[in-house]
């Protein structure tokens, strides 16, 4: 069971790679339908796990959020997940908006969410910080002269923020600025108009140690689904999916806790087998 389940979700391998694989070098010989019953069991099992990732997510101080698309038996739905440096939970909803947030987080969260410019998290009632990442990628596409100075006068901002030698105060200035300078191509406008929407949540960083200026902690949260996706297409069912975020969740936050993943298994195996005896 454990090797079923790390062979698909720790390696991304399809079903028909994981039956020839058993057969050559175990001597078992499993249908389609054996191996997602195995996954199954397996994320029933980790169910408990799963929960308490949830209600650790919900505690933490900062947490990183994004989300990409995702397939169910061809139908277009969502995969969200909510990180830190010690815990990654992933969800599959139908659903983009804030509710998933606050379904995760709570309608009271204290922290600090960390995103990009996703409408979710757009009125949260708490304090947040925008990736910088998106905002220069932005900016760095503007090809125009206007475009490549804006793009060099967020990069000054960003450098100065980044030093730590200037406070958010004298920054959002800066921020300001920008407003009042003589842009008149659309696409500058647009990114300056996102950028004062966004005002109070570009300079949390400088602010509150330990805050990153990137969202690229929940995007490496995603990357291996994505990479699953890529191969798979997605699930094929309600129950795959389940599977997926439970899995995912469990094998994430243990890679980030430096446990392993056959030893830890193996205790919620025989913890699992244990009780249906």
């Amino acid at each position: 069971m454990l090797l079923i389940t790390y062979f698909r979700y720790g390696v991304s391998l399809p079903y028909n790679k994981i039956a020839a694989l058993l057969e050559t070098c175990c001597g078992i010989s499993l249908s389609q339908g054996c191996l997602v019953d195995s996954l199954t069991r397996f994320a029933c099992y980790a169910g408990p796990e799963f929960e308490q990732i949830k209600e650790s997510v919900r505690g933490l101080d900062i947490v990183h959020t994004d989300w990409t698309g995702w397939r169910i038996n061809g139908k277009n739905t969502t995969l969200w997940d909510f990180v830190d440096r010690q815990y990654s939970l992933l969800l599959v909803r139908n659903d983009r908006s804030r509710a998933v947030v606050e379904e995760v987080l709570g309608e009271d969260y204290q922290g600090i969410v960390v995103s990009d410019c996703m409408p979710a998290t757009a009125k949260l009632g708490c304090r947040q910080q925008k990736c910088w990442v998106h905002f220069l990628r932005y900016s760095r596409q503007l090809d125009s002269p206007q475009g490549q100075m804006l793009h060099r006068g967020l990069k000054r901002i960003y450098r100065s923020a980044r030093s730590g030698r200037v406070g958010s105060g004298k920054l959002l200035n800066c921020i300001d600025a920008l407003e009042k300078a003589p842009f008149t191509e659309k696409k500058c406008i647009i990114l300056i108009k996102r950028l004062q929407k966004y005002r109070e949540s570009l300079f949390t960083f400088v602010d509150r140690p330990g805050v990153s200026d990137n969202n690229n902690e929940a995007e490496r949260g995603l990357r291996p689904s994505v990479v699953m996706r890529k191969i798979t297409g997605g699930n094929r069912s309600e129950k795959g999916a389940r599977n997926h975020e439970v899995i995912m969740s469990v094998m994430g936050t243990w890679k980030k806790q430096g446990l392993d993943f056959f030893e830890e298994g193996t205790g919620i195996l025989q913890g699992g087998l244990a009780k249906s005896k």
